[in-house]
């Protein structure tokens, strides 16, 4: 979320970047459970974070187990058992929840209303420039690049459910589509 200060009088003006629930979920399990893992077996090797330990209890993993035994099953999780595991954790970890529910919590001890003035759709270049321009942005440095990443991510019936029913809220708010790709 962004925030620009319009006037003393009127406040700040509040823009909160959304991306769609199926990219945002893809994009996570290309750079979390994938590219970030992999490098585990670098010689200046990624320490395993949050983002992956959500996922230990599912594959059986224990916190004293070697790094390289960690990295090995997690790299083993398919994309469909991140789908249905999605359900188990997206609460506990802010990358793979709702964005509806991220902005509830972000508001959590905040003593005065915060009107949320634009969404900025990732997906939109239109929105995009707007946002680049508007708050002086230099979009072209990429921090996380997944599109590179060649893994095949499908959708069946079973995942598409799991995820219309946790991210209801955003597809609604923000006005996506409840199909993958549409």
């Amino acid at each position: 979320m962004l925030a620009k200060e319009v006037s003393p009088s009127m406040g700040p003006e509040y823009v909160m970047l959304v991306r769609n629930p199926y990219k945002r979920l893809e994009s996570f399990f290309k750079e979390k459970l994938r590219q970030k893992v992999k490098m585990v077996f670098d010689d200046d090797p990624y320490i395993l974070k949050r983002h992956q330990e959500v996922f230990y209890s599912y594959l059986k993993i224990k916190s004293s187990d070697p790094l390289e035994v960690k990295a090995a099953a997690l790299l083993k999780l398919t994309f469909k058992e991140f789908i249905m595991n999605v359900r188990d954790v997206y609460k506990i970890e802010d990358h793979i929840s709702p964005q509806t529910l991220n902005f509830s919590r972000s508001l959590m001890g905040v003593n005065r209303v915060m009107r949320m003035n634009k969404y900025v759709h990732l997906e939109n270049a239109d929105e995009m420039k707007w946002l680049a321009d508007y708050f002086k942005l230099d979009l072209s440095i990429r921090i996380n690049t997944t599109h590179e990443i060649d893994d095949a991510i499908e959708w069946d019936d079973e995942s598409i459910s799991v995820v219309k029913e946790i991210f209801r809220k955003d597809f609604d708010t923000f006005s996506y589509s409840v199909e993958p790709d549409a």
